[in-house]
């Protein structure tokens, strides 16, 4: 796919030609926003894009054709986000998740939520409903663990991955057929939804499609990534551990 090229050319340049500058904004966001180790962004291939012009200058005319996602009809679709690859199965990239933390911040100052501060590559080149936040190399490691913890938002997958767990995170609120068999290759499915309406209605989507899951509910925060950050690592953590490592398929909650 022309995405995974141009991507990779991207990637190649911004942390070669441009790797100071990148790492002074992955740290700036990893720090002092998402209040997480600028290592986690690093190791996820997070890259910065800070104006318009920076992925062509970067990555070549390559990436601005329309078909890549970076630009439509030469007009920059990723300026001022934190962008991830969103890889398949076979670690090649399918698609861009983008992050932008001036909505967020902006969101979370005045609690006008209205504006998504999280985007994702345009439907008609990447449906993202079919795949999962993997990370690099995500679905062989987990694959190899024998197990997948299964996360709503990009952060809690991160999070998770961080602190040495296989974890993927769904991009949205439906249970694809497409998703369906990608974890079908799983033994064991640890899910940790969000504490929301949202978050119900994916347990219950996901109890309906496989066998194999179980859940975890922590009632400390909205999200596992939250919970995390309010002093409850241990806790969810001890749990988290017991239901991988334990024999058994029972839900447990912290």
């Amino acid at each position: 796919m022309k995405i995974n090229e141009a991507w990779e050319q991207l990637y190649k340049a911004a942390m070669s030609r441009g790797r100071e500058s990148q790492l002074n904004y992955i740290s700036l966001i990893a720090e002092k926003l998402r209040n997480i180790p600028t290592q986690y962004l690093i190791d996820e291939q997070a890259l910065f894009i800070p104006n318009d012009d920076y992925v062509a200058n970067m990555a070549g005319p390559l990436a601005m054709q329309d078909s890549c996602g970076f630009y439509y009809s030469g007009e920059s679709t990723w300026s001022n986000y934190l962008i991830f690859p969103i890889k398949g199965m076979d670690n090649t990239v399918k698609g861009i998740g983008g992050f932008n933390p001036t909505i967020y911040l902006q969101a979370h100052e005045t609690g006008d939520f209205s504006t998504p501060y999280y985007s994702y590559s345009a439907k008609s080149l990447f449906p993202k409903g079919d795949y999962l936040f993997w990370g690099p190399d995500g679905f062989i490691k987990a694959y190899n663990a024998g197990y997948v913890v299964l996360v709503d938002g990009m952060f809690d997958a991160i999070q998770l991955r961080g602190n040495g767990y296989y974890a993927a995170a769904l991009m949205g609120s439906s249970v694809t057929e497409s998703l369906v068999a990608q974890l079908r290759f799983f033994d064991k499915i640890i899910v940790i939804s969000d504490n929301d309406t949202a978050g119900n209605k994916l347990e219950s989507l996901l109890k309906r499609e496989l066998k194999h899951c179980v859940y975890l509910r922590q009632g400390y925060d909205k999200d596992v990534d939250g919970a995390i950050k309010k002093g409850h690592k241990e806790e969810v953590f001890s749990v988290l551990n017991r239901m991988i490592e334990e024999p058994f398929y029972i839900d447990r909650i912290t």
